[in-house]
This record gives C-alpha cells, structure tokens and sequence, in this order.
C-alpha cells in the first residue's frame, strides 16, 4: 500500500510510447503493490498490479503483435486513483 493507493481503488493508468509521451489511459482496479522491482539492468521501479482494466492492449514481445490484456503492472507515478462520487478530485501534477 502508498500513501494515495489502496488495494481495491478504481484508478487510471497513464500509458507512454518509449518516447515518454501520452498515448492513451485506461482504468482498472490496484490489486496488488510491488517495490523496487528491477525493471532494466540498474533500474528500480515502484509497481502496481491493477486487474479489471477496460480498453488496454499491449504489445506480445513475441508476436510484435497487439493483443487485448485486462490486467498487468505499471509504474506506481502512471496511475492515479480516481475519487469516489462524494469526494473533490485532487489535481494531477505530471510526473514522468
């Protein structure tokens, strides 16, 4: 858990191209936390298990084709919770 996530929080995701720019965002549900995951040689990233993801495709390393995923891990700063009906959203600054 962090200190703006909690497991079973509807959030959106911000996804990137390898360039670092903002292609599209899904939403789903966090399920799970990963820390200091090692994601290239010297590289470590905060990560978050989100499930029930609507409109997310990615790309099969095997394939190089694009297929249709509803779960998978993403860096902890590209998702963002999304309020509850009741509550004022808080404002998105960017980070990358």
């Amino acid at each position: 858990m962090t200190p703006h996530l909690n497991v079973g929080d509807r959030v959106r995701v911000h996804l990137y191209n390898r360039a670092g720019i903002l292609f599209n965002t899904v939403t789903g549900t966090v399920s799970d936390f990963s820390f200091k995951v090692e994601v290239a040689p010297g590289m470590l990233k905060d990560l978050v298990w989100v499930t029930r993801i609507e409109g997310y495709e990615r790309l099969n390393p095997e394939t190089g084709e694009t297929e249709v995923a509803d779960e998978g891990w993403f860096p902890l700063p590209d998702v963002e919770r999304l309020p509850d009906e009741d509550e004022t959203p808080t404002p998105r600054f960017f980070t990358n």
